[in-house]
């Protein structure tokens, strides 16, 4: 049966050219390896999920199928583990101290948090040496003094908040596609404003996280509106250049100019004939000439001024027609600049909702999932041994309340970063925990007679207590009720038996 993990990028094989071989890219969308058998031998059943503990139909363990030893060595090494938590409990009650519990239950955790990873080889390097951290920090830190306890905790919740602003840039960059780069860059200046903000209000006075001066808030606040400006300047830069390309130039002129400049044609009558004496025809002559020369002298200042004219007519209707030009283009630019901005803010708030529900999931989420894992083992290991010195019934809610809570916290860590759809993880923790619980329940309860046993007859540091005396109960009341009701509960065939004929008889 094929499997497509449809909740991941991409089907393609991760790659050195890929941004998702990068370790903090490739949390939540690692390839699952091939699985290889379960720990019945050479299995080869097809598996519902890759973060199935049981195989479906041997319901067997996966993890470990690959280790190549013999069904005795790992029956051996199964034995010597649980020697090894029994001894623990002894050793932690004999010498008062809850330093082996505290160790059974960082493995335990391990185990929890890991277990469901088996196949993502990459994921589980990084659940287990987060989780190693976390405990050694919650482990050390009531044996701390107060200045120190509060800068170690401001470290290690800016370390958290860096890795989630760097994820954040990376993934938007890695995952930009049709949004566009623009639009990723946005999301990536703008994915420190909610850092900032989360420690601001972390190093607030009156959450008491950690202590640190006032002019740290401060710059806090104004890293917060550096980082709404700078979003704002790269969204506002990008989208005037991309919107420059889709401008149009093209702008018709208001006004247009005469082709030609005016020109008069004036001129003059022909000279009169005259019969009389010569000189009154050479002085009608004269005139003649005269009133030409006037009047082609007139014409040619009136044309030349006429010209003139015509060209300061140009020059002023070029003049009008390309500041309309300039001014037309200039709103067009703005108005693209504009729309191109608002086009890459929407693009990347669109992004940016993608971008923060994958870091949150990969890295916000995970942080606070170790973090509450880690304070459940430090405070169950205390109450464990509380309970196991005696104590009575009233450590077993506190005790009850941190194992809970530790195991929902690894739960979800494992769940966000398997990548899987909720609903597939839901499934594959249903069908573990069916097959895991009865196992765990037997295990204990063998257990608590174990250790409680030499307790119960003297010299033993243990005895057995209500949680032993109730579990036994409830198991034997299981079985007789398996047995009474036919045979472990398999169902019976009901079909009465076919008569039998003998001879002679009628």
């Amino acid at each position: 049966m094929s499997h497509r993990f449809t909740a991941h990028l991409g089907d393609e094989p991760v790659g050195d050219d890929q941004p998702y071989a990068r370790p903090l890219l490739q949390l939540g969308d690692e390839q699952p390896v091939p699985r290889q058998g379960c720990w019945a031998g050479d299995c080869t059943e097809p598996e519902e999920s890759p973060v199935d503990l049981y195989c479906a139909k041997h319901e067997r363990v996966i993890p470990g199928s690959r280790i190549n030893v013999g069904p005795r060595t790992r029956t051996f090494i199964l034995n010597l583990l649980r020697f090894a938590i029994c001894g623990a409990v002894l050793l932690a009650a004999g010498i008062g101290t809850s330093i082996p519990l505290f160790a059974l239950f960082v493995v335990a955790g391990i185990a929890v948090g890991a277990g469901s990873l088996h196949r993502f080889p990459m994921t589980v390097k990084v659940v287990i040496g987060a989780w190693l951290l976390a405990c050694l920090v919650a482990a050390l830190l009531p044996l701390l003094s107060p200045g120190v306890e509060s800068i170690l905790r401001a470290v290690l919740a800016g370390l958290v908040l860096v890795l989630a602003v760097i994820h954040a840039g990376a993934f938007a960059w890695a995952t930009q596609g049709s949004y566009g780069g623009a639009a990723a860059i946005t999301v990536g200046a703008f994915a420190t404003v909610p850092a900032m903000a989360m420690g601001w209000v972390l190093t607030h006075p009156s959450v008491g996280f950690t202590t640190v001066p006032s002019w740290v808030r401060h710059w806090l606040l104004i890293a917060m509106v550096t980082g709404v400006v700078g979003a704002m300047l790269v969204a506002a830069i990008a989208g005037a250049v991309l919107g420059q390309s889709k401008v149009n130039t093209e702008v018709r002129a208001p006004l247009s100019a005469r082709p030609a400049p005016w020109v008069v044609h004036w001129k003059t009558s022909a000279p009169r004939r005259s019969k009389r004496n010569p000189w009154e025809q050479a002085l009608l002559k004269f005139e003649a000439r005269a009133k030409y020369v006037v009047v082609a002298m007139v014409r040619g200042i009136a044309n030349l001024l006429l010209r003139a004219a015509h060209i300061v007519q140009v020059f002023v209707v070029r003049l009008i027609n390309w500041v309309h030009r300039q001014m037309v283009i200039a709103v067009r630019r703005l108005k693209a600049a504009v729309v191109g901005t608002f086009g890459v803010i929407g693009r990347a708030v669109v992004l940016g909702l993608t971008v923060a529900g994958r870091t949150s999931q990969v890295i916000v989420l995970p942080a606070l999932a170790v973090a509450a894992g880690a304070a459940g083992v430090v405070f169950g290991s205390d109450y464990a041994l509380r309970y196991l010195r005696g104590e009575g019934l009233d450590v077993l809610g506190p005790l009850a309340i941190a194992v809970a809570g530790g195991f929902v916290a690894l739960t979800l860590l494992w769940m966000a970063l398997s990548g899987l759809p909720f609903s597939e993880s839901r499934d594959s923790w249903l069908r573990s925990a069916l097959l895991a619980a009865p196992q765990l329940i037997v295990m204990f309860t063998l257990g608590g007679w174990v250790v409680g046993l030499p307790g119960l007859f003297g010299p033993g540091p243990i005895t057995v207590g209500p949680v032993t005396i109730t579990s036994t109960a409830l198991l034997v009341a299981v079985f007789a009720w398996a047995r009474w009701s036919g045979d472990d509960g398999e169902e019976q065939d009901e079909t009465p038996p076919a008569a039998t004929v003998r001879p002679g008889s009628s």
